[in-house]
């Protein structure tokens, strides 16, 4: 990974988790979905659902639309985090709220392959309070309302992911012309520790 590359000539993950709650100790990971972005370009895809090994709450059915049918003969977490590592390798990940998703994955790499995930990462819900600070709500929703991204469902991975990826390429726009600079992976990072 090259912290000072452009974003434009550099190799990213941008990704979702659905899980079963808010609590990366007590809940678990259903869903997860990731892309590879080589030179603003879609060039891989990682899509897993999860068994967690119980029944899903119905209330996480109405928010996902992943029921317990779709679970039964899926891999559990133990055999796909493996395989998600070796897709993440050690690139930057890029999500919306993304320290969410990342606690529930360092939560399974900890116990499942003894190590912390060490990838650098770059929050889309962070970087939108930034540089649209008059906005009432930076929800994935919201945003994606506020640049017109269409999108048919929230709550699963993949439309999350995609989701995100629109408003992380609408907001480098803006951080670009407001910065008047190619931007790279250090210059975002510090616009988000920047005070609103």
């Amino acid at each position: 990974m090259i912290f000072n590359e452009p974003f434009e000539n550099s190799v990213y993950i941008v990704l979702d988790i659905e899980t079963t709650g808010l609590n990366p100790v007590e809940n678990d990971i259903i869903e997860i979905f990731a892309f590879l972005v080589e030179k603003e370009r879609i060039t891989k895809e990682f899509h897993s659902l999860v068994n967690p090994g119980f029944f899903i709450p119905r209330r996480i059915t109405e928010i996902t639309g992943i029921t317990n049918p779709m679970l039964i003969g899926q891999p559990n977490i133990r055999d796909v985090i493996q395989e998600f590592d070796d897709f993440i390798k050690d690139y930057i990940i890029i999500g919306h709220n993304i320290n969410f998703d990342l606690s529930f994955l360092n939560r399974a790499y900890n116990i499942y392959l003894n190590k912390k995930l060490n990838s650098p990462s770059v929050c889309t819900l962070e970087l939108s309070k930034r540089l649209l600070p008059h906005l009432r709500s930076h929800k994935l929703s919201y945003i994606a309302d506020y640049f017109n991204i269409t999108y048919n469902r929230l709550h699963r991975a993949k439309d999350d992911t995609f989701i995100t990826y629109e408003i992380f390429k609408k907001l480098m726009y803006i951080a670009r012309m407001q910065y008047k600079k190619e931007l790279t992976y250090l210059h975002l990072k510090s616009i988000i520790k920047q005070r609103v």
